[in-house]
């Protein structure tokens, strides 16, 4: 090889080696740019839902009882013409019952009258005749007690008579039919009580008490 060849050759072989140094420092820093960026995983944070909101259980509620009928007052039946104390006492929610009478007792209620009344629970009553004006047997004398008189209803009304005289007590008998008290041994006293300062006895033939009107 001539000797002007050997710088040319040393040259060449100077630029091959920049140049091979050169595309391994672009080899690295591709090689560095190339890394994958791994990305931080983001947090989650879960979330509960909410409870659902259970009502509290209320006691059911307490059973109204129905209110309790009240039956009104009573009125004054006394003196009331039977037919219309009849009425009276149905519409004050009462059941009526009549005692009085002779044999045939109570036929037509309007043609009787209303000489006393006692109230029991619901039921009323009547016992009617007549007329409630006291009866020619009648007498007069002390006014005798409220005990006394009790014990004369249910007797016929001749003992009831006999008691009351021999106490020398006054009583008026009110009872019977168009006719009147005539025997009162065949007569019973289905109410007493005490008012004007005597005995007042109602006597019919039977003390047995029926439907009002029927």
């Amino acid at each position: 090889m001539s000797a002007d060849k050997v710088p040319a050759l040393a040259a060449r072989a100077g630029l091959v080696a920049i140049s091979s140094l050169i595309l391994g420092l672009a080899a690295c820093g591709g090689a560095a740019g190339s890394q994958t960026a791994v990305s931080t995983p983001t947090q989650v944070t879960a979330i509960s839902p909410s409870p659902t909101q259970v009502p509290t259980p209320t006691s059911p509620p307490m059973p109204v009882a129905a209110p309790t009928p009240t039956l009104q007052p009573s009125p004054a039946y006394d003196g009331m013409n039977l037919a219309y104390a009849i009425s009276a006492a149905q519409s004050a929610g009462e059941t009526p019952y009549d005692v009085g009478g002779g044999l045939l007792g109570i036929l037509v209620a309007s043609d009787w009258t209303v000489c006393f009344f006692a109230v029991d629970g619901s039921s009323v009553t009547f016992y009617a005749a007549k007329s409630c004006a006291p009866d020619p047997n009648s007498r007069s004398g002390a006014a005798p007690s409220a005990a006394i008189v009790g014990t004369l209803v249910g007797k016929d009304l001749q003992t009831a008579e006999t008691t009351l005289t021999v106490g020398r007590y006054g009583y008026a008998e009110i009872g019977g039919g168009g006719l009147g008290i005539i025997d009162p041994e065949d007569w019973t006293v289905c109410y007493a009580t005490v008012a004007a300062g005597r005995a007042q006895l109602f006597a019919a033939k039977s003390c047995s008490s029926a439907p009002a009107g029927g």
